[in-house]
């Protein structure tokens, strides 16, 4: 395949500190779905939305629906939504947005093009020989330079809640007041951008009022870093996460931060994970089928709560996979339906114009190779099917039930392989090497030759853990496997890298939204 946007890959073996990649690799190399059976499959999803509808316990956006001539039952807390408003939505709704960290000029441009590769997170971390603990304070502060050392991880995805990672001195505090503290923190430590969307909830904290109040802290603590409001809508931080709990239901505190991100004119998230089998249908067409209907409901949703002067642009996610009768457990991502499914699911974003979130992983419980392979595979394929941001980089277990620092500095080298595949192949008249050719001959040796010399470090992609040694130079180097030579990895990272000190000003005006935040809740 001839690729205009080739790009060199060199090895950053021994080099913690290097800056991330972010303009981000190329896919939509592999298809599942044909143009007629995507056709097929938005007529259904509409279908669905005109005739079962959906529900939703949130009375101003059902009153927005109702205004804007859908069908609505107060009581009931329910909409049926006509295709004609879909269309709409489609239509009007932006479709591309950049999203970076503390430093706005390191961005990367979600689009239907580019795929970039995200650190996934879990309420445990997890050791090589797969035992669990709670991660504590320290955990969360080496994760945070872990990820931001690894060259191939494109965006951070770090928890701010729980209270084992929490300072102690923070214990006291109002739990908003701790989550705002805790995200001050990460952002003093992560250079990257950071999905903040999955957040394990242990605080109880759980009520429509704390969801908004807690959406509105975040946003207020970004546009203290950006400087102002405007300038956070060119490149936000964070996305508005309404996630539908299958089949066609949205939570109430989901609902508020939709409407709290849609007012602000800043990113939601928009879609679901339906499993085929339980909270699916059992055909995976009939899985994607609701995954639509719910995808395109919370679209509606974030475009007629939005204002024209600056709607909300959509990156649509789908984290859906089977729910396997013999294990008795689900989502199982990692398997052959669930990348499939995904795949799929991202197809018909793009056919939209809509950038997607996938979610891969593998159920396997420990760094085996079992997690080698569910991960390598369903990464390939989610990536080759164009796949915008793919989540679960450095996670084990079900439903990404935690978090290993041996995984992230693994699949890091994993999705540098990835990404010199996916950047094809240049051909040129001086990669052709007919001159060359001619001039080595017949029975000749390329090996240093100039155009060797300077073509190698392009063409090749150098792994730092993943060991190309003969037989005899691996022993005499101490015979270790990949885990050994990650767990080696992740402790010369911890000894020798730190992430650049946030900008003073930034961290002053953090600080100060922080205290008021303080002050606020200690009169309620």
């Amino acid at each position: 395949m001839i690729n205009s946007t080739f790009k060199p890959w060199i090895s950053w073996y021994n080099s913690p500190g290097i800056k991330p990649n972010t303009f981000g690799a190329k896919g939509g190399q592999l298809s599942f779905l044909s143009k007629s059976q995507i056709k097929e499959i938005d007529a259904s999803a509409k279908e669905i939305l005109k005739r079962t509808g959906v529900k939703i316990p949130n009375k101003a956006i059902l009153e927005r629906l109702d205004k804007l001539g859908s069908k609505v039952d107060y009581k009931e807390e329910k909409a049926w939504i006509h295709p004609a408003l879909v269309d709409e939505a489609l239509e009007k709704t932006p479709k591309t947005f950049n999203f970076a960290g503390r430093d706005s000029k390191d961005y990367i441009k979600l689009d239907t093009e580019r795929v970039y590769f995200v650190h996934g997170i879990g309420p445990y971390m997890v050791a090589p020989d797969g035992s669990m603990r709670q991660p504590n304070l320290k955990d969360m502060q080496d994760t945070y330079r872990v990820v931001s050392a690894c060259e191939n991880i494109d965006v951070a995805g770090i928890p701010v809640d729980g209270t084992q990672s929490t300072p102690q001195e923070y214990m006291g505090l109002p739990v908003r007041v701790r989550r705002l503290k805790k995200y001050a923190m990460m952002l003093d430590m992560m250079e990257k951008p950071v999905d903040t969307t999955k957040q394990f909830i242990v605080d109880k904290e759980d009520e429509t009022s704390s969801a908004r109040q807690g959406s509105l802290d975040q946003i207020e603590m970004e546009i203290a870093v950006r400087g102002d409001i405007d300038e956070l809508r060119t490149v936000p931080m964070s996305l508005g996460f309404n996630e539908a709990v299958s089949p066609l239901m949205y939570l109430p505190r989901n609902l508020e931060r939709l409407i709290v991100y849609a007012e602000h004119g800043l990113p939601l998230f928009n879609g679901s994970g339906p499993m085929t089998n339980a909270t699916g249908p059992a055909t995976l067409a009939g899985t994607i089928v609701l995954w639509l209907a719910e995808t395109l409901a919370g679209l509606v949703m974030g475009y007629v709560m939005s204002k024209p002067e600056y709607r909300s642009p959509a990156l649509w996610m789908c984290f859906t996979g089977l729910f396997d009768q013999r294990a008795a457990h689900g989502p199982i991502m990692g398997s052959p339906e669930g990348v499939m499914v995904q795949a799929a699911c991202g197809e018909i974003a793009h056919y939209y114009g809509f950038p997607f979130r996938g979610c891969t992983g593998s159920p396997s419980k420990a760094l085996d190779p079992q997690a080698g392979y569910d991960t390598a595979v369903c990464l390939m394929v989610s990536a080759m099917a164009g796949i915008n941001y793919n989540v679960s980089i450095g996670t084990v277990g079900p439903g990404e039930i935690g978090m290993s620092l041996e995984k992230i500095v693994l699949d890091n080298d994993l999705v540098g392989y990835i990404k010199r595949v996916m950047s094809g192949i240049e051909v040129t008249e001086e990669t052709l090497a007919v001159d060359v050719i001619d001039k080595v001959g017949i029975g000749g040796s390329y090996l240093m030759n100039a155009h060797t010399r300077k073509w190698f470090r392009k063409e090749q992609y150098f792994p730092s853990l993943f060991d190309r040694r003969k037989y005899e130079d691996w022993k005499r180097r101490g015979g270790k496997d990949a885990v050994v030579r990650a767990q080696e990895r992740v402790e010369e990272i911890l000894r020798d890298y730190w992430p650049e000190p946030l900008d003073a000003e930034i961290k002053r005006r953090i600080d100060d939204h922080v205290k008021s935040v303080v002050k606020r809740e200690s009169t309620r």
